[in-house]
């Protein structure tokens, strides 16, 4: 069995954890290759059959290997390395502990849908994949958008607003939450639609089942922005298509004994 170290390349701070972490997994007689990554950069890797990932870094690195992964059997284990982390629930101190026990087959993994986007341009399809969002906002800061919503090719509403939200899930705690989205358990079976400063206060998130496709045009002549978890990022116009539906499913390790609403209050603050 490989266990995969994925790691920002520019990220000083986890050098010293990945060579302790190497030293570790030698220890329990397994084999790990260390994956340098740039969030900015498309990549691709070879792996085998049984393998493992371990994500170092903050929920940035793990939607990144999360694309990358995406309808494998690889297990994900979020390290969080970073600040606030909603989906690197794994602590350090805790990492060798959780591998040990879920090699011992005592933990299992969540498994956590991811949502793909076909843009139709030009009788071209351009396909990219999220695990937290899809985010279509405004090119000029100055101006609000128009944007038509169709769900299994029916016509829902035009939104006037500064962008749209297509989340998942797990990026309900994300972008969305910031525009007034709703908080899901990150294992339903769902899609979020979250305007971003709608024009009317009469328009309000939506919650769809995951098994519909979406469809959105853009309606204002000028070039809008289509962002895939934050990472990837490109111009539309109102002449493409966007649909947006799920895409299967990643695999996610958590710790054992802390719940979804166990998180919520320690990274929300909530108070008991």
């Amino acid at each position: 069995m490989e266990i995969l170290l994925f790691y920002i390349s520019t990220n000083s701070k986890v050098l010293d954890f990945i060579n302790y972490l190497e030293d570790e997994i030698y220890i329990l007689g397994y084999k790990s290759i260390k994956v340098p990554i740039e969030i900015d950069q498309i990549k691709t890797i070879n792996y085998s059959e049984g393998s493992i990932a371990i994500s170092i870094g903050g929920d940035g690195t793990v939607l990144y290997v999360a694309r990358l992964l995406a309808n494998t059997n690889i297990p994900i284990f979020p390290v969080n390395f970073g600040n606030l982390g909603f989906i690197t629930e794994i602590k350090k101190n805790e990492l060798i502990h959780i591998l040990k026990s879920f090699i011992e087959n005592k933990i299992e993994t969540q498994k956590r849908i991811v949502i793909k986007s076909d843009i139709i341009s030009n009788n071209e399809i351009k396909t990219y994949k999220a695990l937290n969002d899809i985010v279509i906002t405004r090119s000029n800061v100055c101006k609000i958008i128009d944007l038509d919503l169709y769900i299994n090719q029916e016509y829902v509403c035009r939104y006037r607003a500064d962008g749209l939200i297509i989340a998942t899930p797990t990026g309900s705690t994300a972008y969305s939450l910031s525009a007034g989205g709703p908080i899901l358990e990150p294992e339903l079976e769902n899609i979020i639609i979250t305007p971003i400063c709608p024009h009317s206060l009469r328009v309000r998130p939506l919650v769809i089942d995951a098994s519909k496709e979406i469809q959105i045009r853009v309606i204002s002549n000028t070039p809008q922005i289509i962002t895939f978890d934050g990472q990837i990022t490109f111009e539309i116009t109102n002449k493409d298509l966007i649909t947006i539906k799920k895409d299967g499913y990643v695999n996610i390790v958590k710790p054992e004994n802390r719940s979804f609403f166990n998180v919520l209050k320690e990274k929300l603050n909530w108070l008991d």
